[in-house]
Formats: C-alpha cells, structure tokens, sequence
C-alpha cells in the first residue's frame, strides 16, 4: 500500500508508463490482431488496477465512498475475489440483504408478514448498487429515495422511514447477537413475533453452514461512525439458538430432503433420507425465500408440532428456522 507522498508520486509515474504501453499495443497490435491484443494487455491492466485503488485509498477517494452508502456488504471466502467474482454470490447476498429488509419493513408497518410485500415496501427495500470493491467482494448500497419534503423552500428527498428503520434494526440485531448480548436483544425487541423476523432476516444473509462463503462483513457508511459486523458460521448456532428463544414450546428437529412446497397453504414435506418417513411442515412468511432454495436439497428443520384437526390427530411442524446441509456447487 502507498504509505507517502514518495511513494504516491511513483505510483502516478507508473501509471503514466503503463498506460502509455497500453496506447502503443492498442494503435500496432490491435487492427491486426484483437484478441492479441487483449491478451498482451491483460498483465499491464492487473497492475494498472492495484496501483490505481492504492492511490483511490491513499487520497482519500475510498473513504469518500464509503460515505455514500447506506451498507457496505462484504463476502469473504477462498473462491470469492473481486474481480472475478462468481455473479450467483453476488446477487445471492443483495437478494438476501433485500428481502430480509422488505420482511422487517412490512412487519413493522403491518404488524405482521403477509404473502407478498405491498409495492411501496418493495420499492423502498429495492436497494441501489453505488460501488464495487475490493477485500473479496465488497458491494455499496443505498436505500432509494421514497418521497420530497419541501423545508423553507427546499425539496429535500427522504427515505422511506419503515425501510430505514428495518436497517437501523438488522444492524442493531446483528451487533447484539455477534457481541453475546441476548438480554439486550429480547429488551430491544419485547414482542417474539418481531424479534423472530428481524433474527430470520438476518439469518438468510449469514453464510450457509456449507456454503462458499466463510464470512459477512456489514458496515453502516463511514467506517467511524459504525463498527464492522462480522457474521460467520458461527453466529447461524447463535441465531438459531435466538430464534429458539422466541417460542416457550418444546422443539423437535428433523433433518431430510425438503420436497412439495404448496405456497397457498404455505407448507412443505421434510422427507428422512432413504426411508418413507416424512414431516409435513408449516412455513412462516420469512422462512419462505429460504424454502425455495431448499426445494429438493437436504435440510435442518426445527420447529413445534401443532395438531393439523385432521382425522387421525396427525401433527405439522411449524417451522422456527430452516437451514440446507448440502454444499453449494
């Protein structure tokens, strides 16, 4: 890393140089020969990116940027590099983020989860890519701007304030729960129906227990203003445990191929490996996103029985928290 103004200036030279062999290979070698010259390019372009993030963070561009966004989401892992990041990782994290979000708002202005989001939440929860860095891969994002206030003259656009609140709780949560605080949780969060939806949505962007992500890294705008929260396989145990706090019933866990999910009465079938035996089970709202990926994958169920009043006394679990045992692809 550049670390004064000596070594910023040999930076700037550096570029200058290379920039110029980039000029020279594009007017010889590029009417002749394109893919030539991309591939004598790529060496010269690799270089030419580190030095110029270097000097980005040495001036202070980075720092500026960070400002700008609401979130800084950042996936760490052995396969996930940024440029050459997988496009499923990225869009799996940013749907994660977003939905979870969207249940968090619609709770908050509902008082409860419903099938689908209203238009308005969804809009407000739609978040806008600003910036792309590096440390893996790392993704700024804003809320988008939901209405204008006009003050003394003045339109001052805002954010939607059920969205802005659903990142100011996820943040809040996240950091109680990686810092052991569950006191400080179930006080933030009296009521175990809300506490349940803010702890779900945040277990959907936690990495998956064999998945290629080792780690989540949540940061609020400047870095001075909010620590890093960092979410590793670890804190899916403490989430899970969270959420089983939310219910005083007896837990039962199941484990088995997740199959026949019916969205009406949204409910699906947990069927046990290499035997007959299955569970039918009830979904909440926020389980739901995470029951499609899991659609034919083996999972970890657990959940409270309640009596179906179907002839027979037979049973459902209604699931608290859902997680796939398969490694990704």
């Amino acid at each position: 890393m550049i670390a004064n103004d000596s070594e910023y200036r040999q930076a700037l030279d550096a570029l200058t140089l290379m920039r110029a062999e980039i000029a020279a290979l594009h007017r010889d070698v590029y009417p002749r020969n394109p893919k030539m010259f991309a591939a004598m390019a790529a060496a010269p372009l690799d270089e030419m990116g580190r030095l110029e993030r270097e000097v980005r963070e040495f001036v202070g561009v980075t720092a500026a940027e960070e400002g700008q966004a609401d979130v800084w989401l950042g996936v760490r892992g052995e396969k996930i590099t940024w440029p050459h990041a997988a496009t499923s990782i990225l869009t799996e994290f940013l749907d994660s983020l977003r939905k979870g979000l969207q249940q968090i708002a619609e709770f908050n202005a509902l008082g409860h989860l419903s099938s689908r989001p209203t238009a308005e939440i969804n809009r407000a929860c739609d978040l806008e890519v600003i910036g792309l860095q590096t440390g893996s891969l790392r993704v700024g994002v804003v809320l988008p701007y939901a209405s204008e206030e006009v003050t003394e003259g003045l339109r001052i656009p805002r954010k939607h304030p059920h969205a802005t609140r659903a990142l100011d709780e996820l943040f809040e949560t996240a950091d109680m729960v990686t810092r052991d605080r569950p006191a400080e949780l179930e006080s933030k969060f009296p009521a175990p129906e809300h506490r349940r939806v803010v702890l779900n949505a945040l277990k959907g962007l936690s990495p998956r227990l064999r998945g290629v992500a080792d780690a989540v890294e949540l940061r609020r705008g400047l870095a001075e203003q909010s620590r890093v929260v960092t979410l590793g396989r670890e804190t899916v145990r403490k989430l899970t445990e969270a959420i089983g706090r939310t219910t005083s019933e007896e837990t039962v866990t199941v484990e088995g191929t997740l199959r026949e999910i019916d969205l009406d009465q949204l409910s699906c079938i947990v069927r046990r490996p290499d035997s007959p035996e299955e569970t039918r089970c009830r979904m909440p709202e926020e389980a739901l996103a995470i029951a499609r990926d899991a659609l034919d994958r083996l999972v970890r169920v657990t959940g409270t029985r309640t009596r179906t009043g179907l002839r027979g006394g037979q049973t459902m679990l209604s699931i608290i928290t859902l997680d796939i045992l398969e490694p990704e692809e």
